[in-house]
This record gives C-alpha cells, structure tokens and sequence, in this order.
C-alpha cells in the first residue's frame, strides 16, 4: 500500500510565483480604485441654504418683482414731462364760409416750478371772416413762449408729485423686499436646524435600539445559565419594543424635516426641490460666535437704524406730505406769466 506523503515545502514553491503577483497586482489596482470611486459626502451647511434661498427660492424671487413694478412707476410718472406733439384743424363742409385751419404744437413741461416752454404753427386757407381767431395770413403764423405759474401750480403741481411719490415708491420697495427677505432666510434657518436635530435624534434612537438588541442576547445567554430571571428579558424585549418604536417615529419626523428643507434648498438649473439625504446631516451644530459685551450697544443702534420697518414708516409720512402741499396747493388761485 503506498502511503501519502505531505509535498515539501520547495514542491510548493515552484507553483506560487505564478499566481501570486497576478492576486498581488489585482489587490492593488482595486485598492487605487477604491478611493476614486467612493465619493466623500460633505455635510450640508448652513450657507448653502441660505445661498439657494438669495438665487433659487419662488417666494423671494417674486418679492424681486416689487423693484421692477417701482421702477416702471417712476418711468411712467416720468413720462409726464415728455415733449407733446398736438396737431389738429377745422373744415367748414357747408355754409358760406368755406374756409378750414391747421396748426401743429410742440410743448416742453419743465421739471421745476411747474413751467413749460411751447412753440407752434398755424395756417388756415380758403375764405373766413376777419374776426375768426383762427383766420391767419397766407404764409400762417409761429407761435413761440413759455408759461410760468406764480400761484397755484408754482412749488408743486399733479406732475411733480406723482413723479416724487412714485420715487418714494421705488424707495419703500427697498424696505418690503428686506422685511421679506429676513422673513425667508429666518425660516430656512430653523428648518435647517430643525432638519439637523431631527437626524441627530433619528441617529441616537437607532443606537439606543442598537444598545438594547445586543443587551437582549447578553441577557438571553445569561437565562440560558440560570444567571438572571425569565422576567429580565421580558423586560428589556419592552424596552425593545418602545426603542423601535421611537426609531419610526424619529424616522418619520426626519422625512418631515427633510421635505420641509426641500422648499428652501433648490437646484440651480431647474430650482427643483433637492431631498438631502441623511449622509450630510452634520454631527454637531457647530459653535456659537462669541459675543462682545463692548460691540453690544453698537449693534443694536446699527440694527435699529437698518430696520426695514422704520424705513418703511419713514417713505409713508414723506409721501402723506407730498399730498399734503398739493392739497394745499389747489386752493391757490391761477396766476401765469
């Protein structure tokens, strides 16, 4: 009977350089991939929320708008002291005066004390009578002057106001647009922290559940042995339960936060709602600034004088006393040069 003998170690020598560099090779190359194909996720920040709210949230961008009607406002307040064009005329179709008249006039409102400038031509042909106004000479007749109000009309007149109080306008827009934008980025601030807490606790329940199940088998072996009573695993499988039970509910309470964040975090091309996913949320809120006793006051002037609120007080009673000083003005009597 032939017995079988263990190989010898050069035996097994001689097979091994041929697979060990290719394992060898293959190990490294997969090692050199591995980096480039696990992507490092970042936690979300604060700042980046509140970066898609200035460029992509609907709300803020439509309050933007504001700017835009305010400005049209001031431009078509404006278009009050346009150079006019009127032109017209008078065709006599019967009777015994078969004469008709024509005249053009330019005019130019001046912006300051209600004045303008005009100049103008008429012209009328065919056979009128020497006392019709309109009758002119065959070669017509310019017209060129200006009107000055000394009275009504002088310091302020429907023109100039509607052009300030729609400058006002453009001012108070400034004000709505800020309150508006406190508004949003105050409420993008407490669902990102309120997002960040929820995932924390969805964390910390899952360890308390985590912490339980291994007790469970601890406690388990420990019955098994006689070493602890029956009635101590019913207990901790309560605990269990209600640890589990608190996993759902964190769980639930972090989609919530999820979808909530979404409104206020958006793409970039498509402002489309992004749904963080729970690899970002941070592991800490991180630490607060330091506040100095001595830049306190100083800041809360500055923080008074940058109220939206008070600025918008501020236009409002400008405006209610421009239509002061006009009401005031329209019970002067006309008075033009």
């Amino acid at each position: 009977m032939k017995r079988w003998t263990h190989p010898s170690f050069s035996a097994l020598s001689i097979r091994w350089p041929r697979f060990i560099p290719a394992v060898l090779a293959c190990t490294l190359s997969l090692a050199a991939e591995a980096p480039k194909s696990v992507a490092k996720v970042l936690p979300l920040s604060l700042s980046e929320v509140l970066s898609s709210v200035q460029s992509q949230y609907p709300p803020y961008l439509a309050a933007l708008i504001e700017q835009d009607i305010a400005n049209g406002r001031v431009r078509q307040a404006a278009g009050a002291f346009d150079l006019n064009l009127s032109a017209g005329g008078t065709f006599n179709l019967a009777g015994y005066y078969d004469g008709s008249t024509g005249y053009a006039m330019l005019e130019q409102p001046l912006p300051f004390w209600g004045g303008s400038v005009y100049g103008g031509y008429r012209l009328s042909s065919g056979f009128l009578p020497n006392y019709n106004k309109e009758r002119t000479s065959m070669d017509g007749e310019g017209v060129l002057g200006f009107r000055i109000p000394l009275l009504r009309d002088g310091t302020i007149d429907r023109r100039r106001a509607a052009l300030w109080q729609a400058q006002i306008d453009q001012e108070l827009a400034d004000p709505i647009i800020l309150r508006q934008y406190l508004d949003f980025i105050r409420a993008a601030s407490v669902s990102y922290y309120q997002w960040t807490a929820a995932g924390q606790r969805f964390s910390l329940t899952e360890e308390l559940f985590r912490i339980a199940t291994d007790r469970d088998g601890a406690i388990a072996e420990q019955v098994k042995n006689g070493a602890s009573a029956p009635i101590i695993r019913i207990d901790n499988q309560r605990l269990m339960v209600s640890r589990e039970i608190a996993v759902v509910q964190a769980k639930r309470r972090f989609e919530a936060a999820t979808i909530e964040l979404s409104l206020f975090l958006r793409t970039r091309d498509k402002a489309m709602p992004v749904m963080v996913e729970r690899a970002r949320v941070p592991s800490s809120f991180g630490a607060l600034p330091k506040v100095q006793d001595v830049q306190v006051p100083a800041d809360l002037a500055r923080a008074l004088n940058m109220r939206p609120e008070l600025r918008r007080i501020d236009l409002l009673v400008k405006r209610i006393e421009i239509d002061k000083r006009l009401a005031k003005n329209n019970l002067l009597p006309n008075l033009d040069v």
